[in-house]
């Protein structure tokens, strides 16, 4: 066979004259990786700080009790993290992934769930979250917000080929240089443009998780 007759994920084998399975992530398009022989596209993730039930500490859980009450928690923003760019439609809280208890979509109760949580000067995204959806347990000793991005101002220096090292935006900064240090070191060049452009064009996944005490019931939260 030649290579164009071979499916997506092998290449051709010249020696042994057959389709064979790709081993070698370098084989694979840049912002791509090789799993069991198959190019998929990496999905790095931003770690964020949050805050599970802000005011609280330890963060106290009640497992059995849980009925309808809701847990507040904070994805708290920073010189790296601007809350705006969160894609609210994507946020899950704990084992289940809970959605949001309210709307976030509507721009009067986005507007209402933002605030400056912790006076760092940096605003937060509070969200709230159906106890009895998000899977936590007892024994649980973490719980984490997982969700993505809008995606980067398209106006980045990150998709932009410059003779400094790194980028304008963070995130997408240490995707690319997970990738190939070179980008962080030396010259974002075109390689650090095109990985940036498979990376950080649409969105970036974001995931932050925080410390809870669950309570196997028969206490007050």
């Amino acid at each position: 066979p030649v290579a164009g007759e071979c499916i997506t994920g092998q290449e051709c084998d010249e020696v042994e004259d057959q389709c064979v399975l790709i081993l070698d992530d370098d084989l694979c398009a840049p912002g791509e990786f090789c799993n069991a022989g198959t190019c998929e596209l990496i999905a790095p993730y931003t770690l964020i700080d949050i805050d599970i039930k802000p005011g609280n500490f330890p963060n106290p859980i009640n497992t059995r009790k849980c009925g309808k009450g809701v847990i507040p928690v904070a994805a708290l923003g920073s010189e790296t993290f601007d809350v705006k760019t969160v894609d609210v439609t994507t946020l899950g809280f704990g084992p289940s992934e809970a959605p949001p208890a309210h709307d976030l979509t509507s721009t009067e109760v986005l507007t209402a769930h933002t605030e400056d949580i912790n006076d760092d000067g940096f605003m937060d995204l509070l969200s709230h979250y159906r106890c009895s959806e998000t899977g936590i347990a007892a024994g649980d000793t973490e719980a984490c917000l997982t969700g993505a991005t809008m995606g980067i101002d398209p106006e980045s220096n990150c998709f932009e080929i410059r003779p400094d090292m790194g980028c304008d935006n963070q995130a997408c900064e240490d995707a690319v240089c997970a990738q190939d240090a070179f980008c962080c070191e030396y010259d974002w060049d075109n390689y650090c443009l095109e990985a940036a452009d498979a990376l950080c064009a649409k969105s970036l996944a974001i995931e932050g998780c925080d410390s809870v005490k669950t309570i196997p019931g028969g206490q007050n939260l």
